[in-house]
């Protein structure tokens, strides 16, 4: 009987094992939401314009996922949008770095540059969205429109979307 009990309890403890182990692996834990579910609420956050709620949920993410391009990029928005351009530029280029051919970063850095007064810096990162997607793309056609309106003199649009 002792020995039926014991064979059990160690069935029972490889088998929890065996599955935390993979649960661990795949990201996914009962234990609380996956990244994917956290950046999620993050997008949320930043449609909301809830920008120091969705910057703590995207640190997590990049936490978990150092190079995940599209929470580096949401990250820069987030600063963008709180008026803290280093950061910002920081983290467009680090999400750019992770992905140099990513749209919505390329975009959001050139509108923080034109937002610090630096066309020259938006006019390469238009470029670089002529090149990754021409000029029928929604990205290089934002970035177009905000050049035209600097030069122009008018102050860079403030985008109300986020391009993930």
């Amino acid at each position: 009987m002792r020995l039926a009990l014991r064979t059990m309890i160690s069935a029972f403890a490889i088998v929890f094992i065996a599955g935390a182990a993979q649960a661990m692996d795949s990201g996914s834990t009962s234990f609380g939401p996956t990244t994917d579910e956290i950046y999620k609420k993050a997008q949320k956050s930043v449609d909301m314009q809830r920008y120091r709620e969705a910057l703590a949920d995207l640190q997590k993410v990049i936490k978990d996922k150092p190079k995940h391009a599209d929470a580096l990029n949401l990250m820069g928005y987030s600063h963008r949008k709180l008026a803290e351009y280093d950061l910002a530029v920081r983290f467009y280029n680090r999400a750019l770095e992770a992905d140099p051919k990513h749209r919505g970063a390329n975009e959001y850095l050139g509108e923080a540059y034109l937002e610090l007064n630096n066309l020259p810096e938006a006019e390469m990162r238009l470029a670089k969205l002529n090149e990754l997607c021409g000029t029928d793309c929604k990205e290089y056609k934002a970035l177009a429109q905000a050049v035209e309106q600097y030069k122009a003199g008018k102050r860079p649009p403030q985008s109300s979307r986020a391009s993930w």
